[in-house]
């Protein structure tokens, strides 16, 4: 297994505790009590059971990921959450981010790409920081414009 999978795996837990956390404000208070990163957080808790612990053992591609696969799958959520905060403390709300064509894909993936098509995964992660980082350009351009 890659050097840094218990890091990811550590950091899913990290991210699904803190959601059953912030549930309980959820519930008392909405979605609107919560800032940008908490919903953020969500997001990705979100996509982690999604896409991630998640298992279909009627799908033929999803009844079973090998360890590769897995471990580009929870990469790949973790470098949404990772590369969203950025963007969320650089102005981009949440709602933007979860928005993204890339992102919406994310909970599907596992059920897109074949065990040994594995790489493919690999290619997305690049494409996922594209989009956030283009994002993250229309915002900061935006902001420009709007002070201008």
């Amino acid at each position: 297994m890659a050097p840094d999978w218990r890091e990811l795996r550590d950091e899913a837990v990290r991210i699904l505790t803190r959601e059953a956390e912030l549930q309980e404000v959820v519930r008392i208070l909405g979605t609107e009590a919560l800032s940008e990163q908490e919903k953020h957080l969500l997001n990705a808790a979100f996509i982690i059971r999604e896409g991630f612990l998640k298992q279909d053992a009627y799908h033929p591609v999803d009844v079973r990921s090998l360890p590769p696969k897995q471990y580009w799958l929870l990469r790949l959520i973790i470098t949404f959450y990772r590369k969203g905060l950025e963007a969320i403390n650089r102005g981009v709300p949440a709602s933007a981010l979860r928005e993204l064509d890339t992102v919406k894909r994310l909970p599907r993936l596992r059920m897109e790409v074949r065990n040994e098509e594995y790489k493919k995964l690999i290619d997305y992660e690049q494409e996922l920081v594209n989009a956030i980082e283009n994002l993250v350009k229309q915002y900061e351009s935006q902001r420009v414009m709007a002070t201008a």
